[in-house]
């Protein structure tokens, strides 16, 4: 769905609030007592708008190779399935790589070492075929305990009716949905089988499940809490009134068994709760040093394009165009980890063009913020990074670019639909005031405060 304004946007999002509300779909129930809607729904409101989220399988298309050196990883994981995880689980997504090459996830990394490590167990996600910062800590890969607990997984099947009034729903908004009764089992099967894995996983010792993952791990998350485990998420990036993982409808008045959550999400600032209206989530500032790190800048006279599985035929497009008026600076084009399956394709795709360099994890970033005039991307919470290093954001105005409604108005911002409106935009002398209202240094006080909830 492309949205061209702001009030089409908040149509889309009230929209979606709406039938949420006439249908009453937070009273659904499966036969277990699960909340189904809220099971599925960041998935559906995915399919209506038709961003494609889906991530390459770590495990496919990867060369002999890696697969050897990840071999020892899937021996190390498969042994620990039958062990029960110890006192602090950390869920990680180690998809950033850090001065030593070594792959971590930035979002997480600041809280890891605050705990014993002999009474830490670390689920890794993201499956890395690179040396990993953590490898020192028990640990297991993810997509292993998945593979292994489909062996032992039974058929389940929704109850007679609750995927129709779903569908029935959706018709009556969305009359030209393609959205079927397969897609909602598929998510709820995959909610139920993490569910299932981890109530036994976790039973025996642990007190605090931490997370990095968008807010939609809600199968270790259920669990949790149905083992009086306390769980806390990491924010992951943008967190905003169209993020459908955080954002509820102000207008419904919630049970508190309607929506899995964690118990806390740990933010990069006090920014960013004021964006969403959740009715349970405790918000907690603990900050994080990552992303309010600056890098020393270099001489800014490049650009730096971050793309993503959803905005990337839009960006590569407009970059296309860009070279072919006369743009001569060097572009470097940010790809997004779940991007990275495809960069020999876009590689390709720039053959022609060599001042546009394609970037997987080389550099991070705040690296290529400080190499910048200017920062352009659709959405992205690389926008909010730029403003923070005082580099300028250019809005390229398609698609769901008004997510980024929250800094239309900041100074540096330019919401651009050509060349011409680039141009001015890039070469123009405004440039962002200080905006160190998006990120804080990680704050020990605020984190252990979050841990005494």
């Amino acid at each position: 769905m492309i949205m061209k304004n702001n009030s089409e946007n908040t149509t889309s999002t009230d929209l979606f609030f709406k039938m949420e509300k006439d249908y009453d779909l937070f009273s659904l129930r499966t036969n277990e007592g699960f909340p189904i809607w809220d099971i599925i729904r960041y998935r559906v409101y995915q399919e209506l708008h038709k961003s494609d989220q889906r991530i390459q399988a770590n495990l496919n298309n990867k060369s002999l190779r890696n697969l050897i050196g990840l071999l020892p990883k899937i021996v190390y994981s498969v042994i620990h399935f039958f062990i029960p995880f110890r006192e602090t689980v950390y869920f990680l997504t180690s998809r950033n790589v850090d001065e030593n090459m070594l792959f971590f996830d930035k979002n997480a990394d600041n809280a890891i070492q605050r705990f014993n490590k002999s009474n830490t167990t670390i689920i890794e996600s993201f499956t890395p075929f690179g040396p990993y910062k953590y490898s020192d800590f028990y640990y297991v890969l993810e997509s292993v305990n998945q593979k292994l607990n489909k062996v032992f997984f039974k058929k389940i099947t929704l109850k007679d009716g609750l995927s129709d009034t779903i569908l029935n729903a959706l018709q009556d908004f969305y009359p030209s949905n393609t959205i079927s009764k397969k897609i909602i089992e598929e998510e709820f099967k995959k909610f139920y089988l993490s569910y299932r894995l981890n109530i036994r996983l976790l039973k025996r010792k642990t007190k605090h499940l931490f997370l990095t993952q968008n807010g939609i791990q809600k199968g270790v998350i259920h669990a949790a809490k149905e083992l009086d485990i306390k769980s806390y998420e990491f924010q992951h990036g943008i967190i905003d009134r169209t993020h459908i993982a955080y954002s509820y409808n102000p207008k419904i008045e919630y049970e508190s068994n309607d929506i899995i959550h964690p118990d806390v999400l740990l933010t990069f600032s006090d920014y960013w709760p004021k964006l969403i209206y959740h009715p349970y989530i405790k918000f907690i500032s603990s900050g994080n040093d990552h992303f309010f790190a600056r890098s020393e800048s270099a001489q800014r006279n490049g650009l730096l394009v971050v793309s993503s599985m959803i905005h990337d035929e839009e960006l590569r497009s407009f970059v296309a165009s860009l070279v072919k008026n006369n743009f001569n600076q060097n572009i470097y084009y940010k790809l997004h980890p779940n991007q990275f399956h495809q960069f020999n394709e876009i590689v390709d795709s720039f053959k022609q063009n060599q001042n546009v360099t394609v970037i997987k994890n080389e550099f991070s970033v705040p690296q290529l913020i400080a190499k910048s005039q200017a920062m352009l991307t659709i959405v992205s919470t690389a926008a909010y990074e730029a403003l923070h290093a005082g580099c300028k954001v250019l809005l390229l105005k398609r698609l769901n670019y008004v997510a980024h409604e929250d800094i239309f108005d900041m100074e540096g911002v330019f919401p651009v639909d050509n060349i011409h409106e680039f141009t001015s935009a890039f070469k123009s002398k405004t440039v962002p005031g200080n905006n160190a209202i998006f990120f804080k240094p990680f704050d020990p006080e605020a984190f252990n405060k979050a841990l005494a909830v």
